[in-house]
């Protein structure tokens, strides 16, 4: 029998917080997709940014 085995790298990242309104706080939120995390959408509106 084989049995396959996927290695995975995971380094840990130290999180802060920022203050934000409410009203930036439910903008953000709204643009979560699935179980994107806020630091993923703020990375991808990041990059879309720096692109354009």
């Amino acid at each position: 029998m084989l049995l396959a085995v996927e290695q995975v790298s995971v380094i840990a990242m130290s999180t802060t917080s920022i203050a934000v309104a409410a009203e930036t706080r439910d903008n953000l939120r709204a643009l979560k997709t699935g179980g994107q995390t806020y630091d993923e959408v703020l990375v991808e509106l990041m990059e879309h940014y720096e692109e354009s």
